[in-house]
């Protein structure tokens, strides 16, 4: 019997323990000799004389626990952070692999990890890749402008704090799907996606900006863009504008309907050629801390309408603010002149005040789900919903008005609008005050034409 056991625990430690092992998640780390300006992996292979990337078009991240293929250690260098040769590097033409096993683990400081590798198109095998340490990402695709395809969906951003000019100058990328990214950490995106020109469309429904402070350029010349909603977007802590949309000359619609606008000091230039834009909401912008809206809407030439609230403001540094808005005319009429092209004219076109903008008017709709037809309501930012008398539905008793169309939220009275909103009213069909008297009513109406029929009858026999 204890030969038995004893055989037992030498197969379990030859056969068994060992695939345990494997199926361990192994992390290494390398030694990319990223963090800071221009630390690239191409300036890291130079100086250590691994070689020239600049003619590289495919990068692979290697695990050999999946493609069991171990390259030659003899032709490859060791880039790993321990020099243990945990994670191996081969320039195989224009291919460079680097190979490891399990995970490997990016830098906390991973700016400019690819910048200027002009001739990439290919990056393969970042779900081997472990970002849950990174807090810099800027500049981490830089100039990166032969990129084609890029797959990030594995990245895990949670702990990232910089993202600027983390996508600059991909000129060939024309989808960007980053629905993944938690980038609730994240201060600065300046420049993210600043001169993507082939870039057609950006997945950005997942991000959320509520500690971003830096917008500067965000989207500039993405020309291709023709469509872009960050209706999700919170922008409460935005110190900087200026730029963000600059030269996105194919935007067509821009849903910014959620933008707080309350701490931004800097439009400059915001909008700036946008030439494709025809009509621009800026309901929810309060623009009293702003000191420069100088070139705001410059060359904007198809620009028709621009719908503002009470809450605009104008600063003093306002020059060439509808430059070239030949398209532009107020509310009330005013057509754009070419000699009041400044920030004077930045004023609601009505009766009395000459300008080029339109006040945003709200609609209320009251759905009375089956109730007699209310009247909806045109109301400005802020301005509270006149409650309407109450519904009246044959056999129910109002209760309420809702926010939703589960009626689960009840509308408060009291709280301005501050945009345009469906209001669902809620019925109680089993009200005895209402119900049961109708039901009451027709059996006795019945029962009374009932009565009628006999006493003529018995009158006609008499």
């Amino acid at each position: 019997m204890k030969n038995v056991i004893r055989l037992s625990l030498l197969l379990f430690m030859l056969f068994i323990l060992p695939f345990n092992t494997l199926a361990e998640e192994n992390y290494v780390y390398w030694d990319s000799g990223i963090g800071g300006t221009e630390k690239t992996l191409n300036n890291y292979f130079i100086s250590n004389s691994f070689g020239d990337l600049s003619s590289i078009t495919e990068i692979t991240f290697d695990n050999i626990e999946v493609s069991h293929n171990i390259i030659n250690t003899e032709q490859s260098h060791d880039i790993s952070k321990s020099k243990d040769q945990s994670v191996m590097a081969k320039i195989d033409g224009t291919t460079l692999k680097i190979q490891f096993s399990g995970k490997l683990v990016w830098n906390e400081d991973s700016s400019y990890l690819f910048s200027g590798l002009n001739c990439v198109d290919t990056l393969t095998g970042l779900e081997y890749v472990d970002t849950s340490n990174v807090t810099n990402m800027s500049f981490m695709f830089n100039r990166c402008k032969a990129l084609e395809n890029l797959d990030l969906s594995s990245f895990d951003t949670s702990n990232v704090t910089e993202m600027c000019n983390m996508f600059f100058r991909c000129e060939a990328l024309e989808s960007l799907d980053l629905c993944n990214f938690n980038t609730s950490k994240v201060e600065d995106m300046s420049y993210m996606f600043a001169e993507c020109s082939g870039l057609k469309n950006v997945n950005l429904s997942s991000f959320n900006t509520s500690n971003v402070t830096g917008m500067h350029g965000m989207f500039e010349v993405c020309s291709g863009l023709e469509n872009l909603d960050l209706s999700s977007f919170d922008t409460s802590k935005v110190e900087d504008m200026s730029w963000m949309f600059e030269e996105c000359s194919g935007l067509k619609n821009v849903n910014l309907s959620s933008f707080d606008t309350s701490n931004v000091d800097d439009m400059c230039s915001m909008f700036a050629e946008c030439s494709g834009l025809e009509n621009l909401d800026l309901s929810s912008f309060d623009t009293s801390n702003v000191d420069d809206m100088s070139n705001m809407f410059n060359e904007c030439s198809l620009l028709k309408t621009i719908y503002v609230s009470e809450d605009w403001g104008v600063p003093e540094n306002s020059y060439y603010m509808f430059y070239d808005c030949t398209e532009l005319i107020g509310s009330n009429g005013t057509e754009y002149d070419s000699t009041n092209t400044d920030g004077e004219y930045a004023k609601v076109d009505r009766e009395g005040t000459t300008g080029y903008f339109t006040l945003r008017k709200f609609i209320v709709i009251f759905n009375s789900n089956g109730g007699n037809e209310i009247e909806r309501q045109s109301l400005s930012k802020n301005e509270k919903v006149t409650e309407p008398s109450n519904p009246k539905k044959v056999g129910s008793q109002f209760v309420n008005w809702y926010t939703d169309e589960e009626l689960t939220e009840v509308y408060d009275f009291n709280t301005g609008v501050l945009g345009d909103m469906v209001l669902y009213a809620k019925w109680d069909i089993n009200n005895p005050q209402t119900g049961d008297n109708i039901i009451k009513y027709i059996i006795i109406t019945f029962m009374s034409l009932f009565a009628l029929i006999i006493i003529k009858k018995i009158e006609k026999y008499n």
